[in-house]
């Protein structure tokens, strides 16, 4: 004789999850990167000093040098050959009511034109050079830029540097890893690809995955701007009991759906309203808020002239640093070129892919 059983549902296979990438304020990317590299360019400008030694013999070399943190020479030439100094002066600022000089040294016959600083700075040095040339000793002297363009530097690089915080705030995935045989399931977030620290819940009988929904509190939201969606999985068991599967709510919507409707899958959970709500919003082709009323043309115009006027900046940058050329080198062509040509283009492709019509976040 046998007595009937009922057999138990199969067991579920592990599974991964992976919810993300969550939306970026990409405005917020652009104008966060570009204060930053205008930044860095005013520090490294603020950084970089001139200086001019000669030897006290009357057959010995004087030497210009330039750079930031090792000034390497630039120009040399016989002291002998150095026969006076001079002050080029001229109105600048607001108003044209800030006075700037620049030493000028009398080299055999020519005039060797030295970095423009103030213009009670620049007679300073012309009479500390006439004194020591006419003496016949050595000559030490040492150019820097005015102390409020670090000043300046230093004020943007912090604002933009507090913009491109709050623009990446919530970035990232998260990667979430079921066993229900072991009945345990670990999240890890992820930014950049880079893993970060993996947490790990003991895992109850789902029966049901839930989006928890907010509204991000932003600082940097102007009044009249709309408010971003954010929200974070909730797995909620028969009796109710809930597990939170991060303390942080992520930017999205659809993105949170996404991940809650994988989940409901893996835990063999019957489709239900939030896979309706996922398709509808799946079927919306939508352009972003901030592109909405521009045309193709108009995101061109906008996005070449910052690509160039970025592409130039960041050229600079690159040969300023490693040496390619100096500050007062007049803007070459290759600049505009390679630097403001593939800049602008740069800029233009980037602006239409992120006007493109897609899914809301």
């Amino acid at each position: 004789m046998t007595s009937a059983y009922r057999q138990g549902p199969p067991a579920l296979p592990p599974f991964r999850v992976v919810h993300g990438p969550f939306p970026l304020r990409l405005g917020r990317i652009l104008a966060g990167a570009g204060f930053t590299l205008v930044a860095s360019l005013l520090l490294m400008l603020g950084l970089q000093r001139q200086e001019l030694s000669c030897g006290g013999a009357p057959d010995s070399w004087c030497v210009v040098s330039e750079g930031v943190f090792e000034p390497q020479p630039v120009a040399r030439f016989p002291r002998r050959e150095l026969t006076g100094v001079s002050v080029e002066s001229r109105w600048g600022g607001k108003g044209n009511t800030t006075e700037y000089g620049r030493p000028v040294l009398a080299v055999g016959g020519r005039g060797y034109r030295l970095r423009e600083v103030d213009a009670e700075r620049a007679r300073e040095i012309a009479a500390e050079v006439e004194r020591a040339r006419a003496s016949g000793t050595a000559i030490g002297v040492k150019l820097r830029q005015s102390p409020w363009l670090l000043v300046f530097g230093l004020a943007m690089l912090s604002g933009g540097l507090a913009v491109l915080r709050s623009a990446f705030r919530g970035a990232g995935r998260l990667i979430l890893d079921v066993e229900p045989s072991e009945r345990r399931l670990s999240v890890q977030r992820r930014v950049l690809g880079i893993p970060g620290r993996s947490t790990a819940f003991e895992l109850f009988d789902v029966d049901e995955v839930v989006v928890e929904q907010s509204d991000e509190r932003d600082v940097w939201k102007s009044k009249a701007g709309a408010t971003r969606p954010v929200g974070r999985l909730i797995l909620v068991s028969a009796s109710g009991k809930r597990q939170e599967l991060s303390r942080q709510s992520f930017p999205g919507r659809t993105v949170h759906l996404r991940a809650a409707a994988a989940l409901r899958r893996g835990f063999g959970l019957e489709p239900g309203p939030l896979e309706k709500e996922l398709d509808a919003l799946e079927r919306i082709r939508e352009r972003p808020s901030w592109a909405a009323n521009i045309g193709m043309f108009s995101l061109i115009w906008m996005g070449a002239p910052l690509g160039l006027l970025l592409g130039i900046a960041l050229y600079g940058g690159v040969g300023l640093a490693i040496g390619a050329f100096r500050m007062q080198d007049p803007l070459s062509p290759y600049a505009l070129v390679f630097g403001g040509g593939l800049g602008a283009v740069a800029g233009a492709a980037l602006m239409l892919r992120l006007a493109r019509a897609r899914p809301p976040p």
